[in-house]
């Protein structure tokens, strides 16, 4: 299989696969009546930012597509988000930027926290390797058991189950939004997102139940939706982790490469 090497067109087309996903979950929960999670979404020229008061972790509060050519929306992003009362956290992809550029975010009173790796790859047809596994999509009533694996595979406290159940619900129905478990017999062991925008397919949120990881749950759920992507004709898939993560590996072992990695800088 052929993988085209990165590039700069490649990379800005990985970052908006990020940005539409993120912009599609937010606008879907946003519609919900009154808009109970006080969300958010602003364009400014070429940046997006992200802003979700009833869940104000960095997941959907957050600043994506800054460069050093928009430096004039800089203090305009800070009052955003403290009027809100919510740190501002911004992404920054390595072609975007320059060190006099970061220099000036660091004056602003922005440091480098974290990073993130972002991979790519080429669709491709999966035969299930997994016998002892199945993948369904899944249906309405079982996003309950989508709450319970959420929290328990990222160690969030159990109360969070219900309110993370309910946000992701309202995406079943979305075009394009698909939803699997993995199971072993009738026993839910994990669970993939996946989203799809024109011709680019997303490896959305993925989470193994922590005493069921190792029985290859989170490899076979990579395979169904980078399956799910070639079946619905797309070019690229793509996907992010956290560097060197069992969730990197696995990608990687299914022919996605590392892109890039960006830097997650947040306001003391």
């Amino acid at each position: 299989m052929y993988i085209p090497s990165i590039s700069i067109d490649l990379a800005n087309r990985i970052e908006r696969a990020e940005k539409n996903i993120l912009s599609s979950r937010l606008d879907t929960l946003k519609q919900l009546t009154g808009n109970p999670l006080g969300i958010e979404v602003e364009e400014w020229g070429g940046v997006s930012l992200f802003s979700c008061k009833g869940i104000p972790g960095p997941s959907f509060n957050k600043v994506i597509g800054l460069t050093s050519k928009e430096e004039k929306y800089v203090d305009d992003m800070i009052n955003f988000y403290d009027k809100r009362k919510i740190a501002c956290q911004l992404e920054i992809i390595p072609e975007v930027t320059s060190p006099s550029f970061l220099k000036w975010l660091h004056s602003k009173g922005f440091y480098q926290s974290s990073f993130r790796t972002a991979l790519y790859g080429i669709p491709e047809k999966y035969d299930n390797n997994y016998p002892n596994l199945s993948i369904t999509e899944m249906k309405a009533d079982d996003f309950a058991v989508f709450g319970d694996i959420y929290v328990d595979g990222f160690g969030l406290p159990s109360f969070l189950s219900q309110s993370i159940a309910d946000n992701n619900k309202v995406l079943h129905k979305v075009p394009d939004w698909h939803f699997y478990l993995a199971k072993e017999g009738d026993k839910p062991l994990g669970l993939g997102v996946y989203y799809k925008q024109d011709k680019t397919a997303i490896l959305a949120a993925a989470a193994t139940r922590q005493q069921d990881r190792g029985k290859g749950s989170h490899s076979a759920l990579i395979s169904r939706r980078i399956t799910q992507a070639f079946l619905d004709d797309c070019d690229l898939v793509v996907g992010q982790a956290a560097f060197a993560s069992t969730s990197m590996q696995n990608m990687q072992r299914k022919g996605m490469q590392i892109a890039y990695t960006k830097a997650i800088w947040t306001r003391a």
